[in-house]
């Protein structure tokens, strides 16, 4: 027969007993811990690679703007341009038909609206244009901005 072993005998010997079972499950725990943080490393250094690379396509994305600006802004300026022949060539043609149905009363007053919405509207622009540069300006040369520390 056995002896009865007293109460804190006896949680000592099943405390014995569970330790192989916890250490076993602290060590598989571990080893799963170690998987996953491989895995999200893995993970991590396929997102730096990919953002990289995004990051390259925009930079070349923006070489091929760049290197091409000077012959889109030259586009840009011709369209306008032929925008500013032909609507100044139908204003000419307007005026020689009024001119030429004698009817220079009336080219005259068109003449003067014509004149006084294109300085509104010139004086509007450059006006709004002014302020704009000016806002840039202040904002540039604030006092907020502070002269940079130097250290040595």
């Amino acid at each position: 027969m056995r002896k009865k072993e007293n109460p804190q005998q006896q949680s000592a010997v099943e405390e014995q007993e569970k330790l192989p079972e916890v250490s076993e499950r602290f060590w598989e725990f571990q080893i799963i811990k170690a998987k996953n943080e491989t895995q999200e490393l893995r993970l991590r250094e396929k997102e730096l690679d990919l953002s990289s690379k995004q990051g390259n396509k925009i930079i070349d994305y923006q070489a091929k703007l760049l290197q091409s600006h000077p012959t889109e802004h030259r586009k840009t300026i011709s369209l306008y341009l032929n925008y500013l022949l032909a609507f100044v060539s139908i204003f000419i043609v307007f005026l020689d038909i009024c001119l030429y149905f004698e009817k220079e009363d009336f080219a005259w007053k068109f003449l003067q609206v014509s004149g006084y919405v294109l300085t509104t509207g010139l004086g509007y622009y450059f006006g709004r244009r002014s302020i704009k540069i000016k806002k840039e300006d202040e904002k540039y040369s604030s006092s907020d901005i502070e002269d940079a520390e130097i250290v040595r």
